[in-house]
């Protein structure tokens, strides 16, 4: 069972944005990962320890993490890009898929996020590969006129190590195989598939969705709800589950071969 996450660490903007580097070999990940403000100064900033996981996942499968901030230009930094990837965070507000509110657990900044990931998502090149996890995968679904359940009846199963399980013949067991364990904590689920996504994994208890893959010529577009960067051997969170992280090797060797394309036009 995974542990509880660690607390909120504020990490501020300019300490974050440190980690980005100039272009080189690598192909460059841009994350846009939640914001959240700081109880006493108001200032917005980084959760520190999402950072840390999700920046090393994309640098030990060979890629550069390029953070993003809510007041970056998509029009400045997206040529920069060769992959998209678009962590957890707070709830998206359920009028965005047409519905009242039913469970859903709302933050004053969510709604900033959802608008920047959604002009970043709708100016990407058609072919740029995108990787959604939890939150980035239920924004996917949505984007795509999907829906969710605000508020599974069996959410204390989902803040768990589950086993997940892969659809032969799809992207996702071609990664993974069969199966692999993935840390899940979410209280959310997709409800109505968005058009062109099929589900190509589901967890052990539930059968819920946990990983969905664009059906569309041309497009890399694969979302998982499990959480690969915080997937653990130990109850300690001392050995990463390396199988866990292969979503990411194969994201960035997607941004790899959208980089390669795009050098030799």
């Amino acid at each position: 069972m995974p542990k509880p996450q660690p607390p909120f660490e504020q990490q501020t903007v300019e300490d974050a944005l440190k980690r980005n580097k100039p272009r080189g070999d690598k192909p460059v990940i841009g994350i846009c990962f939640d914001w959240r403000p700081d109880p006493a100064t108001g200032a917005y900033g980084y959760h520190k320890f999402a950072i840390q996981r999700y920046s090393e996942c994309v640098e030990e499968a060979g890629g550069q993490p390029h953070l993003l901030f809510y007041t970056d230009k998509p029009e400045e930094f997206i040529p920069q890009l060769d992959g998209f990837l678009i962590t957890g965070g707070a709830d998206i507000h359920p009028r965005f898929y047409g519905e009242e509110n039913n469970g859903s657990i709302l933050a004053d900044h969510a709604d900033e996020r959802f608008f920047f990931l959604k002009k970043i998502y709708e100016m990407l090149p058609r072919d740029m590969p995108v990787l959604g996890i939890c939150l980035g995968f239920e924004f996917l679904n949505i984007m795509h006129g999907g829906t969710l359940h605000q508020d599974i009846p069996d959410k204390d199963d989902h803040h768990k190590l589950r086993r997940i399980a892969f659809k032969h013949g799809s992207l996702m067991h071609r990664i993974y195989g069969d199966t692999s364990f993935g840390a899940c904590f979410h209280h959310q689920g997709l409800k109505k598939i968005g058009d062109k996504f099929e589900v190509t994994a589901v967890d052990d208890f539930s059968n819920m969705a946990h990983a969905i893959e664009l059906q569309e010529p041309g497009r890399k577009v694969y979302g998982i709800l499990f959480h690969p960067e915080i997937t653990f051997k130990d109850e300690e969170w001392t050995q990463n589950d390396d199988h866990a992280r292969l979503i990411f090797r194969h994201h960035v060797n997607d941004a790899l071969e959208f980089k390669r394309v795009n050098e030799m036009n």
